[in-house]
């Protein structure tokens, strides 16, 4: 049996260099922290609002309480000579966008959701916990150390439009393990060391 979710409605991109949108494996989000009603209470509910104000220019109260959320996303970014690349995005996946300060920022996806807004179309968006990079490397690895930042912490929204990743991610983090990790990770552990040999050609 296909994972495809049969959507009502074609998601789209306010910008129109974003095609082809899919998604995939509609999500269990009980154990994950979220709630699928878009309410005062929800914690990515602030971040929506803004992110409809500030990035798709639509400066109203939010009609439909709706969210859907997936585990996969993909779609196509057409460039300026028309030829296409495909980004393929899962929940948990790092990836990497520009910023101004530290010139490349990185995030783990933490949610990949769907909400159609007063317009009636179906917009897809990326919740993000971000990577604070930090002073030093890793005495093993010699790569650089970052801690995984909890909410409140950034600076940074962690909700954005899909075109804020128009590339295939292609980083690797790694847990920085100490002896609180036996049998799995200590996620209250929030150190990573950024792999940055993993996709060197040897």
């Amino acid at each position: 049996m296909s994972n495809v979710y049969f959507q009502i409605g074609e998601t789209i991109s306010y910008l129109s260099c974003f095609v082809d949108i899919v998604l995939r494996q509609k999500w269990q989000i009980r154990n994950a922290g979220f709630s699928n009603k878009l309410e005062v209470g929800n914690p990515i509910y602030h971040d929506l609002v803004r992110s409809y104000s500030v990035d798709l220019l639509m400066d109203a109260a939010l009609v439909n309480k709706k969210i859907e959320f997936y585990n996969y996303i993909a779609y196509k970014v057409v460039e300026d000579d028309n030829t296409s690349k495909m980004v393929k995005l899962h929940v948990g996946d790092i990836v990497s966008m520009n910023e101004e300060i530290e010139q490349v920022a990185f995030a783990r996806i933490k949610a990949i959701l769907r909400h159609r807004a007063n317009n009636t179309k179906y917009y897809a968006f990326l919740v993000f916990d971000w990577f604070e990079a930090i002073a030093g490397e890793d005495n093993v690895l010699r790569c650089p150390c970052y801690n995984l930042q909890k909410r409140g912490e950034t600076q940074w929204r962690q909700l954005f439009p899909i075109t804020i990743v128009d590339n295939m991610p292609d980083n690797h983090f790694i847990h920085a393990c100490t002896s609180t990790c036996k049998n799995s990770h200590d996620l209250t552990n929030r150190r990573y060391i950024r792999n940055i040999f993993s996709y060197n050609v040897i």
